[in-house]
């Protein structure tokens, strides 16, 4: 299927695939007993109208940057940016929790309160490493798609169709697990199921699913 959507050019015949690959992930997938087939058609219809436009823009004008957002691209590239953004942030979050703490401290004891310099300091040198860590990211980015080929766009590109697929089939996994646990909590008092055993069945459900994806090339 992937290769397929890689190959994809301006003759490609989107509904052919859209109808032979509707068929497919049920056929393939149906004989796990974890989803029935409108469930698994409503998964691939869900995450063939997230990407339609993608598709249609693939057969227009190709593989363009543009089908990748922007945290997707700091996602794939730039993760220590991001996480170092991130640590200044939490650095900041944790000095704003000590001035409420001490204020809240303050106003018990019916005194005031005024922020200390050393915290404003702190603060302002926070928010200066964050500007530039951002402005640092942008200019990543941009770099990246100036220079960027066609194949890694379209390795891009093919990593976000996957998440998206990848992410109904979890979320609609994760639902049917819950209603096994909750189905087997219920008959907790009647039949003494113990935890060990509903915990066991919900794992061996999911590496059965996880299994057959990566067998097939959904994974």
């Amino acid at each position: 299927m992937w290769q397929e959507l890689q190959n994809m050019n301006s003759d490609f015949d989107l509904y052919a695939f859209r109808k032979k690959h509707l068929q497919n992930i049920k056929q393939d997938l149906s004989d796990l007993n974890v989803f029935d087939e409108h469930q698994l058609a409503g998964i691939f219809m869900n995450w063939w109208k997230d990407l339609k436009n993608d598709f249609k823009t693939v057969k227009s004008v190709g593989f363009v940057d543009t089908l990748i957002d922007e945290d997707f691209i700091i996602n794939e590239h730039f993760q220590d940016l991001k996480n170092n953004q991130e640590t200044q942030e939490n650095k900041k979050d944790e000095i704003n929790s000590k001035i409420e703490e001490e204020k809240t401290e303050a106003e018990n004891n019916e005194e005031d309160y005024k922020i200390p310099k050393k915290y404003k300091d702190e603060i302002k040198q926070i928010d200066k490493e964050i500007k530039n860590i951002k402005s640092e990211i942008i200019a990543q980015v941009a770099s990246w798609r100036k220079s960027c080929s066609q194949e890694q766009v379209k390795a891009l590109v093919k990593t976000k169709w996957k998440e998206i697929l990848e992410n109904y089939l979890n979320r609609d996994l994760k639902r049917e697990k819950q209603e096994l646990i909750s189905f087997f909590e219920n008959l907790w008092d009647k039949y003494r199921v113990s935890l060990k055993d509903i915990e066991q069945d919900r794992d061996q459900t999911t590496t059965k699913l996880s299994n057959f994806l990566t067998e097939l090339g959904y994974d």
